[in-house]
């Protein structure tokens, strides 16, 4: 478990993959290719996570979720969202990231945190110098938070994702390390 201020950050386990279907099927308009799946094609995703395979991408999910005080002890809250690091290049230090809030938990503010959470812990724990984010144009939340995180917006891929008939930009964004602002 990796804390960041308020933000706890954990391997996902296979009892948050009902959580994370909701959150395909909710959030699919405003997030690059999603396939809605059952969840068995759930179960084998996740195990497929944890590949010895030295050629497979090296991908990472973590459920993110506040800490709260009960009594004079802080403990877990539920998880509110999920941070995903993929195609991490151990050698140029870079990987892509993205992330999710569950739509009852957008709104306030968790999602900056789970954004400087996740950044965080690529940079302190996987030491990596750099990384890479692209967010849909009609994603304004998510934007926001890259912003917000320090990520500097370095392009536009114009009508790279199609939906709902309509092509949709995406916006590509990074940030490097010594640029972080938490």
């Amino acid at each position: 478990m990796y804390e960041h201020d308020e933000v706890y950050l954990r391997k996902l386990e296979e009892g948050d993959l009902p959580a994370i279907t909701g959150l395909k099927r909710e959030s699919w308009l405003s997030t690059h290719q999603i396939t809605i799946v059952n969840s068995a094609n759930q179960k084998q995703w996740l195990e497929s996570l944890d590949s010895e395979d030295v050629n497979a991408p090296q991908n990472l999910v973590m459920a993110a979720g506040l800490f709260v005080d009960v009594g004079a002890k802080k403990t877990r809250g539920a998880i509110f969202g999920i941070y995903k690091i993929f195609n991490v290049d151990y050698i140029s230090r870079t990987a892509n990231v993205g992330w999710d809030v569950f739509e009852n938990f957008r709104g306030d503010g968790r999602g900056k945190n789970l954004v400087k959470a996740g950044a965080a812990f690529c940079f302190d724990i996987l030491n990596l110098h750099r990384l890479d984010a692209e967010i849909l144009s009609n994603n304004v939340a998510s934007l926001k938070c890259a912003q917000n995180a320090g990520f500097s917006k370095e392009g536009v891929r114009r009508q790279a994702v199609h939906k709902l008939g309509e092509y949709v930009d995406s916006v590509v964004f990074g940030l490097l390390s010594e640029e972080r602002n938490f």
